[in-house]
């Protein structure tokens, strides 16, 4: 799946990874993917659902140092 993020810095793209979702044994699911097509700007983060609300939220993650300077810069 490809989702596109509309800002005042630019389009970012980002590609969820299907090989990459699978169930947590804690709870939620884990994701993985990257962005703007650079696989070395990848990501792993936790999806779950607030019983209480009903509403997704993400959990603990990871990015690569890549991503992570991108985001620091904006």
């Amino acid at each position: 799946m490809i989702i596109i993020l509309k800002s005042v810095h630019g389009d970012k793209i980002i590609t969820i990874d299907y090989a990459n979702i699978d169930h947590n044994p804690m709870g939620g699911i884990d994701v993985g993917g990257y962005v703007n097509g650079d696989k070395q700007m990848n990501f792993d983060t936790v999806l779950d659902k607030d019983l209480d609300t009903g509403k997704i939220y993400y959990g603990a993650g990871l990015m690569s140092q890549k991503l992570g300077r991108l985001l620091d810069t904006k």
